[in-house]
């Protein structure tokens, strides 16, 4: 575990991870990882999707990932502290040659961010207070839009993540 001071900086803790993704399967800088329950324990680190989990407890939340991190590689995440890349997940489309359809942007302030266990990214959720659960990621900010864009050969993915600043509190 690594505490970052410096002076009138954003202070955060991060703790090391590994990747315990197979096939080439990348964790993206900024998606949210859970602890896997192979490997090595208490240092493996896998997507939502790849842990099944149908909802992310606070207790199965490892952190954000703060760098993209290839199967096996050693990385860092986010536990807490201030966090300026979060992986919003945005638009999707049908298929690989669809257009990307457009974005509304809007102000998340104090905005709940809830890991989605189908894109391994976050989704906006709703007030905590009325959901009755304390989250442990909430947005800071607003989140640009996005026009309408035309397919791109090159890109192949169905969804785009749209970068957010938030808050992380898991440790």
């Amino acid at each position: 575990m690594r505490i970052k001071q410096v002076g009138n900086k954003a202070d955060i803790v991060l703790a090391v991870v590994r990747s315990g993704e197979t096939g080439g399967k990348m964790i993206r800088a900024g998606m949210p990882v859970v602890m896997a329950n192979f490997g090595v324990l208490g240092l493996d680190v896998v997507t939502a999707s790849t842990a099944s989990l149908t909802t992310v407890t606070d207790g199965a939340l490892a952190g954000i990932a703060t760098a993209d991190l290839a199967p096996g590689q050693y990385g860092e995440v986010v536990v807490y502290g201030f966090c300026k890349n979060l992986a919003l997940v945005g638009p999707t489309r049908a298929n690989s040659t669809s257009p990307w359809p457009s974005w509304a942007g809007g102000n998340m302030m104090n905005c709940p961010l809830i890991p989605d266990t189908a894109f391994n990214g976050f989704y906006l959720g709703a007030n905590a207070t009325t959901r009755g659960m304390v989250y442990p990621v909430f947005g800071l900010g607003a989140v640009p839009s996005q026009p309408t864009l035309p397919s791109n050969p090159l890109i192949t993915d169905l969804q785009t993540f749209v970068p957010c600043q938030g808050f992380v509190r898991i440790l």
